[in-house]
């Protein structure tokens, strides 16, 4: 009976060590900033983020911190976050002695690895995807390049009929087509109709967009490549290989997921309300209209390739 105790009682103990080997220490300036900070440590920034704008962070935290605030783009599978990304610039700020203080952190355009979805704003010296012991949010992020949902079918669609492709993380107002490509490599617009009309914009990076497109008829019953374009940008393309069937596979759309908690192992940490204040609104509005302006002029036409429910 001890020696099952005993036995027990180390196997316990082993476990407990593995989970906290699990969860990544602090980064240095996450302590920097909350470790005994009396009001909290807190970031407090806008409801979305887009490629190609800047948008100002509120910092709250211990005075004298040097900190930067870092945007990082999120890869999900279902609500696990396999990949955390640094995407943006700037950010570098010290708290003064109010304990508050406001960083403009700015996103280029990303490369054509990375789609929209979800963003993390936290601070520098995150690393792998922990982010229990970080602070911040996860914040929905709109790129040239969405995540594909699904029209509803597998590889096997239905010849002759009008599908509705899903999207989402896109920047609001883009507008795009889907072509297919013939047996000489030539590529041939397959959108339903014109595109103001082929098209459902979302209004922000978390609404589902829609873009209405054809599996045209006459086509041999084998894979063809098709793509999605970005009219609005001109780049980013993403293709999957599709075959014409009589009736169709049906398969349900893809969702984006949900990613985690941000900072339970920070004990000062305060989740601050989200919604901007009205200096983040103000800057914010300010920037926005150029957003799809500055990713048109600073990205070279690039290419992506992808699949349907991934």
């Amino acid at each position: 009976m001890i020696r099952r105790l005993l036995a027990t009682a180390l196997l316990a103990c082993a476990l407990a060590g593995l989970s906290r080997t699990a969860v990544a220490e602090a980064p240095d300036q996450v302590s920097a900033l909350c470790d005994g900070a009396a009001a909290g440590c807190s970031l407090r920034f806008d409801t979305r983020i887009m490629e190609g704008v800047a948008y100002p962070v509120v910092v709250t935290g211990n005075a004298g911190a040097r900190v930067t605030v870092v945007v990082y783009q999120a890869t999900l599978d279902g609500d696990t976050v396999t990949k955390l990304t640094a995407i943006s610039t700037g950010g570098e700020v010290t708290v003064p002695n109010s304990g508050t203080a406001t960083v403009n952190v700015a996103v280029p355009p990303i490369d054509d690895d990375l789609t929209g979805g979800w963003a993390l704003v936290s601070l520098a010296g995150v690393e792998g995807t922990d982010t229990s012991e970080t602070i911040g949010g996860f914040v929905p992020f709109g790129s040239r390049i969405p995540v594909l949902l699904g029209d509803g079918y597998g590889d096997r669609k239905p010849a002759g009929a009008v599908l509705d492709l899903q999207l989402v993380g896109t920047i609001p107002g883009s507008l795009f087509a889907v072509d297919y490509a013939d047996d000489d490599g030539t590529w041939h617009d397959a959108t339903a109709a014109d595109p103001t009309t082929a098209n459902t914009a979302a209004k922000s990076p978390a609404d589902v967009a829609t873009v209405a497109y054809e599996m045209p008829r006459g086509l041999d019953a084998k894979p063809y490549t098709f793509r999605l374009r970005n009219l609005t940008s001109g780049t980013a393309d993403v293709t999957w290989a599709a075959t014409p069937d009589a009736t169709g596979d049906e398969e349900p759309r893809a969702t984006l997921g949900t990613p985690p908690p941000v900072g339970e192992e920070v004990a000062e940490a305060r989740n601050a309300d989200q919604r901007p204040t009205a200096l983040v609104k103000g800057v914010s509005a300010g920037v926005a209209g150029l957003a799809l302006a500055s990713v048109l002029v600073a990205v070279p036409l690039t290419s992506r390739r992808g699949r349907l429910d991934d």
